[in-house]
């Protein structure tokens, strides 16, 4: 798994309400139910060894449109999240994050699986005030710290910013056809 090690640290130093999308580290997983600091702990989407047979088995599926009406406002304090699980929700999920999270939000993956701009991603976040976004590349990949203290959503504003993100999708997708 990319950025394991770093990952393993940070899962035994969360507290409170963690979400975690698209862990496939057993070990990973082992490190968030041994840690006691962790008062609830929903994992989504990620791949679990099951002992009896050793095949694979993957945990709750929510759709991701929908995850925002089931979690709630500003329930979650940590959400740690592969890039790979959520790279074609960009739109909504940045705008459901700042609305779920109040304390920091976690990205990893390999650099490929980034497909949108690290300027246009922050552009996205720094929209709501009071959010910090700072990468860590390396040839291992790429791991993103989001720390959404205080950020508040706006209902017009959100739409827009939808409208917008829509708009600058169609008009990536529009130039990757006409280059081809």
């Amino acid at each position: 798994m990319i950025y394991e090690k770093k990952i393993r640290e940070i899962a035994q130093e969360l507290s409170g309400t963690v979400m975690a999308m698209g862990i496939d580290s057993k070990l990973v997983l082992d490190d968030l139910e041994k840690n006691k600091r962790i008062e609830q702990c929903a994992l989504l989407d990620c791949i679990e060894v099951m002992p009896i047979d050793g095949t694979k088995k993957r945990n709750k599926k929510i759709p991701l449109k929908k995850l925002r009406k089931k979690v709630g406002k500003k329930k979650i304090d940590t959400i740690l999240c592969r890039i790979d699980t959520i790279d074609r929700y960009w739109r909504y999920f940045i705008r459901d994050s700042i609305y779920m999270t109040k304390g920091e939000i976690i990205y990893f993956g390999k650099l490929d699986e980034f497909t949108i701009d690290k300027e246009e991603f922050q552009k996205r976040y720094q929209r709501y005030k009071n959010v910090n976004v700072s990468f860590e590349e390396n040839s291992e990949g790429i791991l993103i710290h989001v720390k959404v203290n205080g950020a508040k959503n706006r209902f017009l504003f959100d739409k827009l910013y939808f409208i917008r993100d829509s708009l600058y999708q169609g008009i990536q997708l529009l130039g990757d056809y006409l280059v081809q």
